[in-house]
């Protein structure tokens, strides 16, 4: 579509102002310097902003209907791809992703590192619904069952040893837990009875630390460091 002729602003007003007062198009022209199909053109599209409007539009329909081509063909295409896959014999397989509650689990078609994909969702089910081998050949449909039910086994696996996890977690917590309020208990013990403490433990594993400040070292060995550690927690 043609692109319509720009006129300068300037004139663009001086001739609505000559048309406002009633003067014919040929008045106008002679009186701005115009044509008369310039005249036209202005008074029929009094406001700019709108003159590449048709051009707008036009092109938003060329987009649409290349959208609505580009679909067809994408339709085709995958439906071929898709016949491709069943005509030649390959593997049904797997992809589990436990982080994904809803799409957990994509069961494909592999051959020669080529995927075809079957399904893609949850796993909730026992055995696979009708529903979820819509796009499953008849030819891979006990594959996919078997395939389904090994992925099912594999995902209780992984479940379980993620619980087992979090109860072991969980118990490395609550000991670690323990631990702190038996110190802070400990730390609301008497200073005479701290130390009695201290000084007994230093006896039996460093009695060269009695009376003196020690620090820790690399070389002391570890029950010394625990100890050196609470002597300096408590603060005697």
């Amino acid at each position: 579509m043609a692109r319509k002729k720009v006129v300068d602003p300037e004139k663009r007003s001086q001739i609505l102002r000559l048309r406002g007062e009633g003067k014919s198009v040929r008045v106008i022209a002679t009186e701005v310097g115009v044509s008369t199909g310039t005249v036209s053109a202005v008074i029929n599209s009094p406001t700019p902003e709108l003159d590449d409007i048709d051009d707008i539009d036009h092109r938003l329909q060329e987009i649409k209907e290349e959208e609505s081509r580009l679909k067809a063909e994408t339709e085709a295409l995958q439906k071929q791809r898709y016949d491709k896959f069943v005509s030649v014999d390959g593997t049904v397989t797997y992809d589990l992703d436990m982080e994904n509650y809803f799409n957990e689990c994509r069961i494909f078609i592999n051959i020669d590192g080529r995927k075809q994909l079957l399904y893609e969702g949850s796993l909730y089910n026992e055995s696979p619904r009708s529903y979820d081998m819509t796009d499953v050949p008849e030819k891979y449909k006990n594959e996919f069952v078997t395939v389904w039910h090994r992925a099912r086994a594999e995902k209780k696996s992984l479940e379980k040893k993620k619980q087992e996890q979090m109860e072991h977690d969980t118990q490395e917590y609550n000991k670690s837990l323990n631990e702190l309020l038996g110190v802070l208990s400990l730390s609301k013990m008497p200073e005479n009875n701290k130390n009695k403490i201290i000084r007994t433990l230093l006896k039996v594993f460093h009695p060269d630390a009695l009376g003196q400040k020690v620090t820790i070292t690399n070389d002391d060995p570890d029950i010394i460091k625990d100890i050196l550690q609470l002597k300096n927690a408590w603060g005697v």
